[in-house]
């Protein structure tokens, strides 16, 4: 630091003496420069201050978390008990004839009574020096967690002050608020767009060396999200690894499956210690996964656009320029929805295009798989309306910012869902709410949110027209839409009523339809299209087959099926050739 700060000193130094024989446009243009040099330089030495500062803090905190529990092992030790690897504290055997429990001990003599005493009380001593020595290490590993994480912010803030540095770097005065913080960026879409627009190159790398999730603000033009989603994505990818390798660094035996802790109760130490350890690592490995799957999606690829990028678990992609494509449709995915399977609905996505192609959509059209909210992670957490209500605002933002960011003439919007996404896309209709979307379509829904197509409300659809921009199909052998009008099924009592009830419990975790009913129903009020029923189940489904729900976008040696070729011409605006 301080060879850093006589450097910095020495330019001022050498520029103010060159001054005093030097004038003129270029030696004002080079007065200029030295002190924006000057500036930078001092924000350099900040942020080299708070690395330092991080590292220092954590030093101390972990060195004495660690001192803490050498301690405690010392005392152990000096008592004649060992301490293995994992913190387990283990006493002396029981001399021979040494009664071990409380009610032998009434019946031996005084001495051997006091021997065993002895014993019971140094085994008490071990098991609570046990449970000291589990926290210590739990409170080592909590030191070195939020040590990184400092440092990490730390160096994170310093790549920043390098970047917004830079030279040619220079920011307008205009945008300087927005970049050093003391204005936040507007959260709607639409004035974010307007006020992008003024900004120059160097204003928007300023605010994503600044912001690195700038690319995912709805508002901002697809082409500058991709470039600053390709641009974070790398950084993304290597704190995930770091996370990985230093997670696995601290117990490489465990990492390999080895010398796993047993739980041998609900307040053992050692196994929530490893329980603890493994869930976060387990988290790291899916960020690190995602991350990798993403990549492989786009590298490379000038036809896909990577709109959404985070270290949330949440992303979206572009097949073609959702900004200058004529028709475009976001597809948003159900229930196990997660970044490391990304390239599953990308293939949808491909397939869709490809058909909406061949139903007369231009082929500039644009597939968006949007991966943009946390899906329930298994089935029965589908149960919970929570996660479309966490997910549908977004879903909201991300249609709103496609409308303000288009070049030209509007583009024919379609919003896709499946399962569980149908009623993250009705969330967003309902309730007040409106969704930019010329028309829906559900797949094998749940249920959207609604009990009617004219609860849910499009931008731009007069509301007694809703119904008919409300698409839904779901096979007839697919059990998820059982889950939507479930409690029907069951009123008929019996048999079949019953084991109606175990499918919908297995499918959604309960029994009822608490998202609406069924939209493929006359009663919801749209528009209903055929799917090909699929193959039947097993008896104890009731022929019902849970194999079918992945099924709407098969293509087989005849063609397309009878959902992916609706699908195609509602995409391709040919709501007319609907069947």
């Amino acid at each position: 630091m301080d060879r850093f700060d006589q450097t910095m000193s020495q330019v001022v130094r050498s520029v103010d003496t060159a001054m005093d024989h030097w004038q003129g446009n270029g030696a004002r243009a080079a007065q200029g420069r030295a002190e924006m040099e000057h500036q930078a330089g001092n924000h350099l030495a900040a942020g080299l201050l708070a690395v330092t500062d991080a590292l220092n803090a954590g030093q101390g905190g972990i060195g004495a978390a660690r001192d803490a529990v050498l301690h405690l092992v010392t005392t152990a030790e000096s008592r004649g008990m060992t301490v293995a690897d994992d913190g387990t504290v283990t006493a002396p055997a029981a001399p021979a004839g040494i009664p071990t429990t409380v009610a032998a001990i009434a019946a031996v003599d005084p001495i051997m009574a006091t021997m065993a005493l002895a014993y019971l009380e140094q085994q008490a001593e071990a098991e609570m020096l046990t449970v000291q020595i589990h926290g210590g290490l739990i409170a080592v590993d909590a030191a070195d967690q939020a040590a990184a994480a400092a440092v990490a912010a730390a160096i994170g803030a310093l790549a920043g002050a390098a970047a917004a540095s830079s030279p040619g770097q220079g920011v307008d005065a205009a945008a300087a608020p927005y970049v050093n913080g003391s204005t936040p960026l507007p959260t709607d879409p639409a004035a974010l767009n307007a006020l992008w627009r003024t900004f120059s190159a160097a204003d928007k790398d300023a605010l994503f060396a600044k912001d690195s999730n700038l690319g995912n603000r709805d508002g901002i033009p697809v082409a500058d999200r991709d470039h600053y989603n390709r641009l974070n994505l790398p950084t993304l990818t290597a704190s995930a690894q770091a996370t990985v390798d230093q997670l696995t660094a601290q117990h490489p035996d465990w990492a390999q499956g080895k010398n796993i802790p047993t739980q041998r109760s609900d307040v053992d130490f050692a196994w929530k210690y490893y329980d603890s350890w493994h869930t976060k690592l387990q988290a790291a490995q899916d960020k690190l996964s995602g991350f990798e799957a993403v990549d492989k999606q786009v590298a490379g690829r000038s036809d896909r656009f990577l709109m959404q990028i985070d270290d949330g678990g949440r992303g979206a992609i572009a097949i073609n320029n959702p900004d200058t494509a004529p028709n475009v449709t976001t597809f948003v995915p159900g229930t196990g929805t997660k970044l490391p399977d990304i390239a599953k609905d990308m293939g949808r996505s491909e397939t869709m295009l490809g058909q909406a192609i061949a139903s007369g959509a231009p082929a500039d059209s644009s597939v968006i798989t949007w991966y943009g909210y946390n899906a329930p992670p298994e089935i029965p957490d589908a149960a919970h309306i929570h996660w479309a209500d966490a997910g549908a605002p977004r879903l909201d933002s991300f249609q709103d910012g496609l409308r303000v960011t288009h070049d030209g003439a509007p583009s024919y919007n379609v919003v896709l869902g499946h399962s569980y996404g149908t009623t993250v896309i009705g969330d967003a209709a309902a309730g007040g709410h409106h969704l930019a979307a010329d028309n829906v379509v559900l797949l094998a829904s749940p249920g959207a949110d609604a009990d009617h197509a004219g609860d849910l409300h499009l931008d731009g659809i007069p509301q007694d027209q809703v119904g008919q921009h409300i698409f839904a199909t779901k096979a007839a052998n697919d059990p998820v839409p059982l889950a939507s009008h479930l409690s029907d099924l069951s009123v008929a009592g019996g048999p079949a009523g019953a084991v109606a009830n175990l499918i919908g419990e297995a499918v959604t975790g309960h029994t009822g339809g608490p998202f609406g009913i069924d939209p493929t129903s006359s009663d919801f009020g749209g528009q209903v299209f055929t799917s090909d029923p699929g193959p039947t189940g097993p008896w104890y489904y009731l022929g019902y087959n849970p194999s079918v729900h992945s099924n709407y976008w098969d293509v087989g040696p005849s063609g397309p099926c009878a959902s992916l070729k609706n699908i195609g011409d509602i995409m391709a605006g040919n709501t007319g050739a609907v069947k």
